[in-house]
């Protein structure tokens, strides 16, 4: 899961909850981007962070390749 850090949806009351129930879940990874806002991966957003999408779909890829398998 990605988030940005300056998202107002999700606060960081929510993305503690959210870390605290997945716990250590092994196929669970959570991701705070620092900087990043709301939508940071939609093109053409204000908030569109090419930089963070990037690594964001990266993990994405990962995700797939894994569930592929």
């Amino acid at each position: 899961m990605d988030f940005g850090d300056e998202d107002p949806v999700v606060p960081q009351e929510e993305l503690d909850a959210i870390a605290a129930a997945c716990g250590n879940h092994p196929d669970v990874e959570m991701r705070i981007h620092a900087g990043a806002g709301h939508g940071f991966s939609h093109t053409g957003w204000p908030g569109y962070r090419p930089e963070v999408m990037d690594a964001a779909h990266a993990s994405l890829e990962a995700l797939l390749a894994r569930l592929r398998s």
